[in-house]
């Protein structure tokens, strides 16, 4: 029976997040200081409104865990590859701090400081 007491607290911690709608513009974002032209691949990731996505990891679900102001926690698990190959899934919790819908700074769980990205008018990669 003590199962049934902790049951409204699992369906509450499940619902707790929340897509990652943030409020950036879609499409792909470079490394300040890149071209959108011929960006390495390593230097830009696509956001379509919901979820992120990489060069090296698709099919992600992107969940917001955490808001402070303009600051988002977002939980990213990846389940297949760059070009939709199934992998293993892969989660990553990843901080974006919004500077505005074309400019964010984006600091991973690795413990490394903040890069900055640009959002790329022309699509780039992710097209």
């Amino acid at each position: 029976m003590i199962w049934l007491r902790a049951l409204p607290l699992v369906a509450l911690i499940a619902t707790t997040a929340q897509a990652a709608s943030l409020p950036l513009r879609r499409g792909t974002f470079v490394t300040m200081g890149q071209s959108c032209s011929d960006a390495p691949l390593a230097s830009l990731f696509h956001y379509d409104g919901k979820a992120f996505s990489y060069p090296h990891a698709s099919q992600c679900r992107s969940d917001i865990v955490a808001q402070s102001g303009q600051t988002y926690t977002v939980r990213e698990t990846c389940s297949a590859l760059g070009d939709g190959t199934p992998a293993q899934p892969s989660t990553t919790t990843s901080t974006y701090a919004i500077i505005s819908a074309t400019e964010v700074r984006v600091g991973k769980d690795d413990g490394h400081g903040a890069t900055a990205y640009r959002w790329c008018p022309a699509g780039g990669w992710f097209r």
